[in-house]
């Protein structure tokens, strides 16, 4: 049967609307795609039995540039999930089972080089994580957890000088560190120092739980999110056996995090009322998340519930 529209979502300067294919069920069966009132696409993939079936594709709808490529089968995240830098080139590359991380997950520079590598198994990092400088030399290698670091860990500078050795929880935390790197020293900005400035100077607050987000800001902020988010290296957390969260590693002061809102230890809960149960989760709903007016993310911090709301105007 020919795609039939859905009624167009607006909000604030962008329009998308949501196209499918039905069987004569009316269950979804086919291609579908959401697409910008231009034209641009924003998310493209079918449906087979009315699952997700297939390579499913998210985009930037200012630029049509692709951001993401997910393989699933039967309605779950199952192959490869890859992500792009605006220019097109990978950002990074992994594997899903059953809509979990599973295998290899690699993240690259924009020139091409590894900037990290790691495993997986069953949506848990495991195994020895490496990072590297741009140029290719070591950066950090250590042990990783369902909660990150663990156990030992060696940092050195770009001339392969050793600056640190730390010593981390089981469930994450620096217990140890010795070496001239020990020494408190600025951090780095988390998703690079151009786009970090930029949302330090259009990032308003209104109160004591609201941002305001001018909308170019926020479209810039999605296309480089497998950047900035995965430099706080969230990682999933369970309560009682069972997924919970998504803990921020990282938040540097002056970062992206940081600006907005948000400490290392903060447990992400929800972002627009669906759990955030892991990267891919979040990612599943980029599309709609770039289209909406307001963004309310929960999380837990010190045992207390937050909520924060950026308004995108």
């Amino acid at each position: 049967m020919p795609l039939e529209a859905a009624p167009g979502v607006e909000a604030s300067t962008i329009a998308v609307t949501e196209e499918w294919c039905e069987d004569v069920a009316g269950g979804r069966e086919g291609p579908m795609r959401v697409v910008t009132a231009d034209a641009k696409y924003v998310l493209r993939g079918q449906y087979l039995h009315g699952k997700k079936d297939g390579i499913w594709s998210t985009f930037d709808p200012r630029t049509s540039a692709k951001t993401y490529d997910a393989t699933y089968l039967d309605g779950a995240g199952t192959g490869e999930f890859v992500g792009y830098f605006p220019s097109g080139k990978v950002s990074f590359r992994a594997m899903q089972v059953n809509g979990k991380l599973h295998g290899p997950y690699e993240s690259f520079f924009e020139s091409g080089g590894v900037a990290s590598s790691v495993r997986y198994e069953n949506g848990d990092m495991t195994g020895v994580m490496r990072t590297s400088y741009e140029g290719g030399a070591r950066k950090a290698e250590g042990e990783a957890g369902p909660h990150g670091r663990r156990g030992t860990w060696n940092e050195w500078d770009e001339h392969g000088q050793l600056l640190r050795t730390s010593t981390y929880a089981e469930r994450g935390g620096e217990l140890s560190c010795t070496g001239p790197g020990c020494a408190p020293a600025p951090a780095p900005e988390q998703g690079g120092v151009e786009l970090a400035a930029a949302v330090r100077e259009g990032v308003q607050r209104r109160d004591a739980g609201t941002l305001i987000v001018p909308r170019p800001l926020a479209l810039r902020l999605f296309a480089a999110y497998p950047l900035w988010l995965g430099v706080a290296n969230p990682v999933p957390v369970t309560l009682d056996g069972k997924p919970y969260g998504l803990q921020v590693l990282a938040a540097a002061p002056g970062s992206v995090m940081a600006t907005l809102g948000f400490l290392p230890g903060d447990i992400v809960t929800t972002v627009n009322g669906r759990a955030a149960t892991s990267r891919e989760t979040v990612a599943q709903d980029e599309p709609s998340l770039r289209a909406a007016p307001a963004i309310t993310v929960a999380f837990m911090r010190a045992g207390k519930l937050h909520v924060i709301i950026y308004r995108v105007q």
